[in-house]
């Protein structure tokens, strides 16, 4: 079950352990009030014949089974250190779990940090993206159209005002996608936005600036999702982006074509649908100690329709995610080492 799809069934369950406590300690449930399962169960269908529309779809969506706002990026401190980072805050009506990542791009440390709101703590209004927990966590769309991110952990902190430099592009057909079997998604995403703020991570603090993107989906998908993935998020340096989400088939490892989705965003901010791409996985692979699953680390990624052939690879072996739950993905940041354009990205595995 891929990553982002495990997110329903893990708030599921919390969700009934939460449930199930609150009745063995004498709690008491209200008569209108639907258990923890069916509130998961019984969220509204995905209308795919709605319009994406902004500001509004950058708000939680009531109802939705899960939805999340997932960012990345590269920062800079003063020192000229890099560090790759990604945050991101699921939904699973109105249950919350965040998920932060900073990596050392000179020597390869990695600091992960999660917060599970099983409880329901998170102020979650319907109006607006202002989603807050306790000030120690938070998502925030600001008037002037800036996203403003605060995480803080116990090894590692962040808090980041992310500027959009281009418009909001509109992924798959209208907004829409097939994620395998899992379902559809509704999927659009800020694919250029710089950034500055403060980070810490393994005792330091430091101010840093550099630059995002946002992945922003929702939907009320299967958990039984019989497919794995491979997610790109790739920003050159002549002012262009690339998006390429690629499903596997589980038990043979085969790419599955007739689910790409993919969009080239140009200098000007245009973006483009793009299906017919390849990505290749080379001779380069890392396996991790600790779960024994093997990762490609190099790709030769050829989109004819936009005129891309290039190969990325891993700037750091081991990126390796293993949440509390036991689920593993890695999600990590790659450079692009030969072709037709220079830059780099994001790339997210699962299911290996």
């Amino acid at each position: 079950m891929s990553m982002r799809i495990r997110i329903l069934a893990i708030v599921t369950v919390l969700l009934v352990t939460v449930a199930i406590l609150a009745v063995g300690c004498g709690g008491k449930k209200e008569a209108d009030e639907p258990d923890a399962k069916e509130k998961v169960t019984g969220a509204v269908e995905l209308d795919t014949g709605k319009e994406i529309l902004f500001p509004a779809d950058h708000y939680p969506h009531k109802g939705m089974g899960t939805e999340w706002w997932y960012f990345t990026g590269v920062l800079n401190n003063q020192e000229g250190e890099k560090f790759g980072y990604f945050y991101t805050w699921f939904l699973n009506d109105g249950e919350t779990l965040i998920l932060m990542s900073i990596v050392d791009l000179q020597n390869g440390n990695k600091v992960f940090e999660e917060f599970i709101d099983a409880l329901g703590e998170a102020d979650v209004p319907e109006d607006r993206l202002d989603i807050d927990i306790g000030g120690d966590w938070r998502v925030r769309l600001l008037d002037n159209g800036d996203f403003f991110i605060k995480g803080t952990g116990e090894k590692a902190s962040l808090e980041l005002t992310l500027r959009p430099e281009k418009d909001n592009v509109i992924n798959g057909v209208g907004g829409y996608m097939e994620m395998s079997s899992g379902g559809t998604s509704a999927y659009y995403s800020c694919t250029r936005m710089s950034a500055d703020g403060r980070m810490s991570a393994d005792g330091r603090e430091m101010n840093v600036t550099g630059d995002s993107w946002l992945d922003r989906q929702w939907g009320n998908w299967k958990g039984e999702a019989a497919e794995t993935y491979d997610w790109f998020s790739l920003r050159f340096d002549d002012n262009t982006e690339l998006m390429l989400y690629s499903f596997r088939d589980t038990e043979t490892g085969e790419v599955l074509p007739r689910y790409n989705c993919g969009t080239y965003v140009d200098e000007n901010g245009k973006p483009t649908n793009v299906t017919d791409f390849t990505v290749e996985p080379l001779d380069r692979r890392w396996r991790s100690e600790k779960t024994g699953e093997t990762y490609p680390l190099k790709w030769r990624v050829s989109v004819p329709r936009v005129g891309i052939d290039i190969t990325i690879d891993a700037l750091v072996d081991d990126q390796l995610i293993v949440d509390s739950f036991g689920g593993t993905f890695w999600e990590g940041v790659c450079g692009v080492v030969e072709g037709n354009k220079t830059g780099y990205g994001y790339v997210e595995m699962d299911g290996y």
